[in-house]
């Protein structure tokens, strides 16, 4: 038999490797499916194309700000745990 020797082990199928940012990757994925979506519907509720171009650009900034904001608190834990670590480092 032969042995595997990546980070994935023997598990088949896609896999990604353990991150911190991968809900902050699949949260993005979503905004990437559903933007064209709204463009599709904004397209047919609404009439003119200024309220068009409104409504996606105000979804579209939600959208990034909401992936801004993940990815800062994430890197702010981040932070707060490696801190945390050399503290800890120094004592010992």
């Amino acid at each position: 038999m032969e042995q595997r020797d990546d980070s994935r082990g023997s598990r088949r199928g896609l896999s990604v490797a353990p991150s911190p940012f991968n809900r902050v990757k699949f949260e993005l994925g979503v905004v990437v499916l559903l933007l064209p979506l709204l463009w599709l519907v904004v397209g047919r509720l609404l009439e003119g194309w200024l309220e068009q171009l409104l409504a996606l650009l105000a979804a579209g900034g939600a959208a990034a700000l909401w992936l801004v904001l993940r990815t800062r608190s994430i890197l702010r834990r981040l932070e707060l745990e490696h801190g945390r670590a050399e503290s800890d480092a120094r004592r010992e």
